[in-house]
């Protein structure tokens, strides 16, 4: 198989049984490309994009001169209304975990609508022939990674790592737990033995970039008093 980089991503189905004479056994069509495939069988598990959405695929070559797609599915589209999506598993294949014996792909997806970023993690259900969108991590800044561990979902970013529940029966993940990992420093004041740190959440690119890509933050400054010592523990 090899994914094209174009707007109409064939996927080709070729044998190589001669290196030295490869035959074309079959071409399928799609919209969008691919630019990540997991190998699972006779199953191929694509993640790539459609226009202006992230799109996961799953394709069956069981049949090498009839290649064919069992599904397809949009993690940005439980992100509605939604006016771009993208995910960094269009260029890096280390952003997708895909749980074999769970039978789940988990992918970050950030989504711009209405003015802001929505950021998460997306559990997507995988079966010989079927994909179905499960349960939602919602993120406070740009989703990067995201696992199963003891039955929760749990998702990471530059800032925070997010417990969720992982519904049997799909429905909504809710919070378990919540841990901030770091944070921005736009100016440090000391004070003795203490340090002031001041994060700027107000718009703009010059006052924060953490903040004016990634947070959807309604509060507009963050002042933590720290030891000198210690300046990670609040």
């Amino acid at each position: 198989w090899d994914p094209r980089w174009i707007p109409y991503d064939p996927l080709f189905v070729v044998d190589l049984v001669d290196p030295a004479n490869p035959v074309v056994r079959s071409k399928l069509s799609i919209p969008g490309y691919s630019t990540y495939i997991e190998v699972d069988g006779d199953r191929l598990i694509a993640v790539g994009r459609e226009e202006r959405d992230v799109a996961v695929s799953l394709f069956d070559v069981s049949n090498p001169d009839a290649a064919t797609q069992l599904a397809r599915v949009y993690p940005s589209k439980t992100q509605s209304p939604n006016e771009y999506a993208w995910s960094e598993a269009e260029w890096e294949h280390r952003a997708v975990t895909y749980l074999r014996d769970q039978g789940k792909l988990i992918v970050p997806v950030q989504v711009w609508a209405g003015g802001q970023a929505i950021h998460s993690t997306q559990t997507v259900n995988v079966t010989q022939n079927s994909l179905t969108l499960g349960p939602v991590v919602k993120m406070k800044d740009q989703a990067r990674r995201g696992t199963v561990l003891k039955g929760y979902l749990v998702s990471i970013s530059g800032k925070e790592l997010a417990v969720h529940t992982d519904p049997p029966n799909g429905g909504e993940s809710t919070e378990a737990a919540w841990l901030e990992l770091a944070w921005p420093v736009e100016q440090i004041i000391p004070m003795g033995d203490y340090l002031v740190q001041i994060e700027s959440n107000a718009p703009g690119f010059s006052r924060s970039w953490w903040r004016w890509w990634g947070s959807n933050s309604s509060e507009q400054n963050v002042v933590r008093l720290t030891k000198a010592s210690d300046p990670d523990d609040v």
